[in-house]
């Protein structure tokens, strides 16, 4: 007999054969007995008693048997590791899945260490993978990962100021947009750790009117991480005064009656780069008293020449009444259509210049004028005369006011004498003495002194006269039948202002014991 299948090569009757478990062909046609063996105890996992017997037409027959000792040589397969790798900081890949199988083992164990070595600028992490099947096979697999720094950090801004800037552009802001540049608007990221950020910034000053801007500031910020790399972001900033000033304390647009427009308010003006804006006011006015429209427009100018103007209208209306006011105390309150009472003895001359006009636009001046007299008679009427006065006010809109007044002249103070002679008592058979020469006066005008000598009265009286050619008897006194004297007030002024006849004074005697004739 011989050997067909290359595992057996030359195997001769009664030899052992060692094998791998995985190496065992699939044998037929044979005889075979199978003792099982464990690797850590017997050393096999398997034993086989194997023979083959070959038998010709004759009956002639040849044997082969042997024996197989099989074990497990070969250690387990590890696959999913993946070929060494540099890397850049922070792009270290994750642990992959890696498997491990064994021709004889079909659950072998796999462990996995991981050590790392250097510094985030050179850092190498060592990936160990171990299989061991149930025979203590061993196969080992090794990753090596070398990492390093070679990128720089990247810088983006912090301040919406600075928007999506890049590096070497040239950004255009208002003053006041500036934020503080030293302090804020630009932070890095590494992926490897902390960065230092360092600020630099050149300032030129400007003129609006001569170059354009107020500021001209160069900015640099530079980036630099643990391993050294660098990024920097450098651009310029053009500033200038973009924006006008602001004015303040305009009030709105109103609409006031004649004589009350508001005094000019106190306008402020503030700007977000000149300190000191010129403030100025210029107020037009269009229009009649009747119509008026103020128009007042202030303007702020910057030392940039940026300008605002707010405006305020004023439309001045003439919607109220006039109201008449008596400035001279002796018609203070009285009203249209009153009556004043006045003594002929203080007469008061009224003019315009006695009253005011309130209200009402312009100049509204006070017309006077006397509407007529009524003459009266003291004993009817109990006046002298009325005069009808009307002060009237009309201002440049035709608004118009007017009072009437009822002067009433009266006389209620009699006439006085004076230097008459004092009564005289005498005999009845004396004689009687001169008359003298008294006097009269009146407080409302001259008046006529009048004489009566009754030689054959005893009964004398004394009248005084209420109205012309109208007597009234005072007093009596009993006289000697010889000539009194007897004095009563005539004539009235020409004014025919009512004056009551004064009380007559009269000499007189002692009364005689006879009835007069």
């Amino acid at each position: 007999m011989f050997a067909t299948h290359a595992y057996f090569g030359e195997i001769q009757h009664g030899d052992t054969l060692y094998a791998d478990c995985g190496q065992i062909p699939s044998l037929v046609d044979f005889t075979e007995s199978v003792v099982q063996g464990s690797c850590s105890v017997d050393g096999f996992t398997e034993l086989r008693y194997c023979g083959w017997t070959a038998t010709d037409a004759c009956g002639n027959v040849d044997s082969l048997f042997f024996t197989v000792i099989i074990s497990d040589q070969l250690a387990p397969t590890i696959a999913g590791v993946p070929a060494d790798a540099t890397v850049e900081c922070g792009q270290v890949p994750p642990v992959p899945n890696v498997t491990a199988t064994d021709n004889c083992d079909p659950a072998p164990v796999l462990t996995f260490a991981e050590t790392t070595a250097g510094t985030g600028c050179d850092l190498t992490i060592t990936r160990t993978w171990t299989a061991t099947d149930d025979c203590g096979n061993v196969s080992t697999a090794v990753q090596i990962v070398t990492v390093t720094d070679t990128e720089a950090p990247v810088m983006f801004a912090t301040h919406a100021f600075f928007g999506e800037i890049q590096h070497g552009d040239t950004l255009y802001a208002d003053c006041s947009q500036i934020p503080s540049l030293d302090s804020i608007g630009f932070s890095a990221y590494d992926l490897c750790g902390a960065t230092t950020i360092d600020f630099t910034e050149t300032v030129v000053q400007g003129s609006c009117s001569v170059d354009g801007f107020t500021e001209l500031r160069y900015c640099g910020w530079t980036a630099t991480d643990a391993c050294g790399n660098v990024d920097s972001l450098f651009f310029t900033v053009i500033i200038s005064d973009q924006l006008p000033p602001t004015i303040a304390g305009v009030p709105a647009d109103t609409t006031v009656e004649c004589g009350q427009v508001p005094p000019v308010p106190n306008v402020t003006a503030t700007d977000n780069c000149d300190q000191a804006p010129v403030l100025s006011f210029v107020e037009t006015i269009v229009g009649t008293d009747c119509d008026l429209t103020i128009t007042r427009t202030w303007t702020a100018t910057d030392n940039c020449g940026n300008t605002a103007t707010q405006v305020q209208i004023i439309t001045v209306v003439d919607s109220s009444s006039i109201q008449i006011v008596f400035t001279n105390p002796v018609l203070s309150g009285l009203g249209d259509g009153d009556t004043l009472v006045i003594p002929c003895s203080n007469p008061a001359i009224f003019d315009a210049g006695d009253a005011e006009a309130v209200g009402g636009c312009g100049d509204t001046p006070v017309v006077f004028n006397e509407n007529g007299i009524t003459p009266g008679n003291c004993t009817d009427d109990g006046f002298i005369v009325i005069m009808h006065c009307t002060w009237t006010a009309t201002d440049t809109c035709g608004n118009t006011a007017s009072v009437t007044l009822h002067i009433m002249v009266v006389d209620n103070v009699p006439p006085v004498f004076s230097n008459v002679p004092a009564d005289l008592t005498i005999n009845c058979t004396d004689p009687l003495p001169p008359c003298g020469n008294p006097t009269v006066s009146d407080d409302c005008g001259s008046v006529a002194l009048t004489l009566q000598v009754r030689p054959r009265y005893s009964l004398l009286m004394a009248t005084t006269e209420s109205a012309p050619g109208r007597l009234r008897t005072t007093a009596e006194t009993l006289r000697q039948p010889a000539a009194p004297c007897m004095w009563w007030t005539t004539g009235h002024p020409s004014s025919a202002v009512c004056q009551p006849t004064a009380p007559s004074t009269w000499q007189t005697v002692k009364p005689c014991r006879r009835r007069p004739p």
